[in-house]
Order: structure tokens, then sequence, then C-alpha cells
């Protein structure tokens, strides 16, 4: 009778360490102590304790830092961001890029560092269309953006991108 209930403890507690480990993949079969409606007590505590083990947490993910602009144009000669000044964090960042209803050309977003190198290209985004622009930026500090389709940053669209520490 001992070594029924020593079978059962063990059994018990190799499930619920399983159970606790994420198991394997497949289902498996029902055995005695999940099946008998009352075990021994040490049985039921040395479950209780391995399924209430804590397992690893997975590695928290960075936040990303979000931020809008829009792309405008003012007849021929001066196309805009509206802002034209960002704040985001350093990091992971989203720049929801919209095109105006009723502009006549599509527009990009590029950002440079203080030296001029551009770190950052997006596609074009058409008139009336938006598009989320994902990129990193490591460091802290100003960046221009700006349209990089001919003509647009000299009619007025760039800007500025504050990069503060997270």
């Amino acid at each position: 009778m001992k070594s029924k209930h020593l079978i059962l403890a063990a059994t018990a507690v190799l499930a619920a360490t399983l159970v606790a480990c994420g198991g394997a993949e497949e289902k498996a079969a029902p055995t005695a102590a999940t099946t008998k409606a009352a075990a021994p007590a040490a049985t039921t505590a040395a479950a209780t304790a391995a399924a209430s083990t804590p397992t690893a947490t997975p590695t928290a993910v960075a936040a990303t830092s979000i931020g809008a602009l829009t792309a405008g144009e003012e007849g021929e000669n001066k196309y805009f961001f509206e802002p034209n000044k960002l704040t985001l964090k350093a990091g992971e960042v989203t720049v929801k890029l919209t095109n105006k209803a009723g502009n006549q050309r599509p527009h990009t977003l590029a950002v440079k560092d203080a030296s001029g190198k551009e770190i950052f290209r997006s596609d074009r985004v058409q008139p009336g269309q938006a598009a989320d622009v994902k990129f990193t930026v490591a460091d802290a500090g100003t960046y221009q953006i700006l349209c990089v389709l001919q003509g647009h940053a000299d009619k007025g669209q760039t800007g500025t991108l504050t990069v503060v520490k997270g």
C-alpha cells in the first residue's frame, strides 16, 4: 500500500513540475494522480509547492516612444511638417506620419544626426494616407528631420527631433 502512495506522490510531483515549467507540447494521458479524488496530505503539499514555484519571466521590452507629424503643402512653394519640433525618448521610436488630404505630392520622413549623416529614411506616404514610421535612435541629442523628395526640404519641409534619455 505504501508503494502505491509513493508512486502516486511521485507522479503528482512530476506532473505539477511539468505544468509549472511549461510541460510538454502533447497532452499527457490521465494518471492515477489526476483521476483520484483525494491524495495523501504530503502529496498535495508537494504538488502545491511545485505548482507555486515561480517561473522565469520574459525580459521586459523597452517602451516605444511615439510621436506624430503631418506633412503639408501651401501652394507650390511652401511645404511643412506640423509640428516641426518633436521630443522623444531614446530607443525605439514610432512616428505617425500623415500626408494631409488634399496634398498633391507624396512625402517622406528622414532623420539626420548632427554631422548630417542620414540615420533613417521612410518610404513615401501618398496624399491622404498615413504610416507608422519605426526606427531606433540610441543617443540623446538633436537631429534634423526632413522630407528627402527633391526640393521639399528647400521649400521648408524640415524640423527638429530632440531625443532625450529614456
